[in-house]
């Protein structure tokens, strides 16, 4: 009887493991050829997929832009912008080439740099005082090293 009982117990287990391994989806063919040019501009992001994503980062996201412009050796620079209640938060990267057409990897290293040249926040402030603003009036995010000059306009 024990024997018996083992032996509906390892197949039952067997079963139970056999449902349990999930049977992986077939790939989609490689992509043949890839218009990076048709690619390029802005884009609207509705929803992310990828293997780091989980249902607990929906609370993370929200919807967002995606500038992509292409460069002469094949590289994608791509710039982000997503509210956040009242902020804006903006990443860039770069899309290097894969060797299969439309794969990439990224770099994080590189990209646009979000310094403005010496003198660009004084002449926004005379900008809005010419047109009728107080210094009150005119607000920028923390840009550390910087100060108004009173004096430029």
């Amino acid at each position: 009887m024990r024997l018996l009982c083992g032996l509906w117990l390892w197949l039952s287990l067997l079963k139970v493991l056999q449902a349990q391994t999930p049977t992986p989806l077939p790939l989609p063919p490689p992509m043949q050829s890839f218009q990076g040019n048709q690619f390029q501009g802005e884009w609207f992001v509705l929803g992310l997929a990828g293997n780091s994503f989980r249902p607990e980062h929906r609370a993370l996201l929200n919807a967002f832009t995606a500038t992509f412009e292409l460069s002469d050796d094949g590289r994608f620079e791509v710039w982000n912008a997503m509210t956040r209640g009242q902020h804006c938060d903006t990443w860039s990267y770069v899309l290097i080439p894969a060797a299969q057409p439309g794969q990439f990897t990224v770099d994080h290293g590189v990209g646009r740099s979000w310094l403005l040249p010496p003198g660009t926040l004084d002449q926004f402030i005379c900008l809005g005082r010419a047109q009728g603003l107080s210094d009150d009036n005119i607000v920028f995010p923390d840009v550390t090293g910087w100060s108004p000059q009173a004096s430029v306009c």
